[in-house]
């Protein structure tokens, strides 16, 4: 017995005709055969023709299918059917089963093409088979106003799988039966691998009998939403004749105009002249409405116009004023074509006033300009350098600045930073600035004659609503003199200001805490002090991160009292 893709009669040991069988070898034949029957595929998905049927969950233009019976490699024609994801925009591709990348040609009667945008839609399925080199477009669903020649396709192409599929069962039947050789009972299995062919066939006939019905349905689909016309490529303005179109200029680009007749090209040449009539009417009279004339046999070949004069009506056929839009391909003489119309809205009645609006008048051509400038939240401006009057609106320069002596601005104090109330450091171990509000970005500390009964250094600690914080600082500060300069660095406890301080002299300066990230509330520091008495410069600078926002600050020698000075803070948000 041979060796095939289901039985593996290596491991078969056949018995003697005329001779009783060994439970073990029987046992051994009935496991091969359930082996065998394990790796085809299911009766329902033989009956529902989905062995090589798939969902894409690529993306568009580079599809994705992964089958249930994985092929090991790419071999010339291997067919499968996808149901698409995502509708394509262009040259597209496909990967099976992780096999690799490969392009979806399509044919255009003289050779193999890229495919074009639209050649597949998303909820689509397409059928493709592979030619040793890339896949093959066999079919794909297109929009309603194609005709339904590609589900026709389709439907062939489920036939061939499903007549595949039978082919298939049948070859299971007779490896079935061949098993059956061995096993007595395996005969009941291939005959249900028998039976689900003869449903594959019923299938396939199925399937042709919904592709003409996909046929009808396509065509009465496109009906309803489009009349019918036949290009005729004379373009001399009369008469076209029963169910044509012709245009002025050969070069649809250049067209401005179209001669229709009243009877349209669908079945029994229905009289539409009433509807071609209505599309000029639009008091817009500028456009009027817009044309989208597509080629039935091939959409992607299309014209749009706008209707932007007054038809002419004449006796069986009504010459249009167009203007080009836009379009793509071209027709030939008899093409059938659907021709769409949408029209523009009416024109809206007048305002009370007179003419345009226009922005130089400054709402004097309104019928209130009290009730404008209420209604654009203006208050009380009417024109616009008016002074600094509540409600006005300032006049900006070139530059988007208003004027330069600051009169078109009020109501804006401090530059927007607010000051606090100063505090003396006469006396006392520490001073803090506390109630700092919610959103502050940066609080600037100024020092006037500042200092200490002890040569203490100062320090600078911060804290939000849980309190001072006296640990995770980073902070660093030198002493620049004309003598021996001093640093004083690795502070984790404070922000140090000084270093090398001396009881006799006085710091004057500033110290800027700026908030780095209001996610992790970091503040930066950065200072610069003199000493009053000597020629000496403090400078350094740090980080710390608080809990929460930063709402007080506190500033402290580092032992003993404060004897001399003032401190100020003033903060912005």
């Amino acid at each position: 017995m041979a060796v095939n893709d289901y039985f593996d009669s290596t491991k078969y040991t056949a018995l003697t005709a005329h001779s009783l069988g060994r439970a073990a070898n029987v046992n051994s034949t009935f496991a091969l055969l359930e082996a065998a029957f394990t790796l085809l595929p299911s009766k329902t998905r033989i009956r529902e023709d989905r062995i090589t049927y798939v969902t894409d969950t690529g993306a568009a233009d580079a599809y994705i299918a992964t089958l249930t019976e994985a092929p090991p490699s790419y071999t010339a024609g291997l067919k499968i059917a996808v149901k698409a994801l995502t509708t394509n925009t262009g040259a597209s591709t496909i990967n099976v089963n992780g096999l690799g990348i490969k392009n979806i040609k399509k044919s255009d009667g003289t050779a193999l093409i890229a495919l074009a945008a639209g050649d597949i839609f998303a909820g689509a399925i397409f059928h493709i088979q592979y030619d040793g080199t890339q896949f093959q477009l066999i079919s794909a669903a297109t929009s309603v106003t194609v005709t339904a020649a590609a589900s026709a396709t389709a439907a062939a192409s489920s036939a061939t799988n499903a007549a595949t599929s039978a082919t298939n069962a049948a070859t299971s039947a007779t490896n079935a039966a061949a098993s059956a050789t061995a096993a007595a009972t395996s005969e009941t299995n291939a005959l249900a691998s028998a039976t689900s062919a003869a449903t594959a066939e019923t299938n396939a006939e199925l399937a042709e009998t919904n592709a003409e019905t996909a046929e009808t349905n396509a065509n009465n689909a496109a009906r309803s939403v489009a009349f019918r016309w036949n290009f005729d490529s004379s373009t001399t303005m009369a008469d076209p004749g029963t169910g044509d179109i012709r245009f002025n200029n050969a070069t649809l680009s250049a067209a401005t105009a179209a001669a229709i007749s009243d009877l349209t090209g669908d079945t029994g040449n229905p009289d539409a002249s009433v509807y071609v009539l209505a599309w000029d009417d639009s008091t817009t009279t500028s456009l009027r409405g817009t044309l989208l004339i597509r080629q039935v046999s091939a959409p992607e070949d299309f014209v749009v116009f706008n209707v932007t004069g007054a038809s002419t009506d004449n006796v069986g056929w009504t010459q249009l004023d167009l203007t080009y839009v836009g379009g793509a391909g071209a027709f030939t003489n008899t093409d059938a074509l659907t021709v769409q119309f949408v029209r523009t809205g009416n024109q809206g009645a007048d305002g009370a006033g007179v003419g345009d609006l226009l922005a130089a008048n400054n709402l004097s051509d309104v019928a209130s300009a009290a009730t404008s400038r209420t209604n654009l939240g203006l208050g009380t401006a009417a024109v616009a350098n008016t002074g600094v009057a509540d409600g006005n609106v300032p006049l900006m320069d070139a530059v988007g600045y208003p004027a330069a002596d600051g009169s078109q601005i009020t109501n804006i104090s401090g530059g927007g930073f607010t000051l606090g109330t100063e505090q003396a450091t006469a006396s006392g171990a520490s001073v803090t600035f506390g109630s700092i509000p919610a959103g502050t970005k940066m609080v600037v500390l100024h020092f006037e004659g500042v200092s200490t009964v002890d040569a203490a250094n100062i320090k600078v600690q911060i804290g939000d609503t849980g309190g001072i914080e006296t640990t995770g600082y980073y902070s660093s500060a030198a002493t620049l003199t004309t003598g021996a300069n001093g640093m004083s660095t690795g502070n984790v406890d404070v922000f140090i200001v000084t270093s090398n301080a001396s009881a006799a002299n006085a710091i004057s300066g500033s110290m800027f805490l700026t908030l780095k990230d209001d996610t992790d509330f970091t503040w930066i520091s950065s200072h610069s002090v003199a000493n009053e008495g000597v020629a000496a410069v403090h400078t350094g600078g740090g980080r710390k991160s608080l809990s929460a926002e930063l709402t007080q600050v506190k500033i402290m020698p580092g032992s003993g009292n404060f004897d001399a000075g003032s401190i100020n803070i003033m903060y912005i948000g």
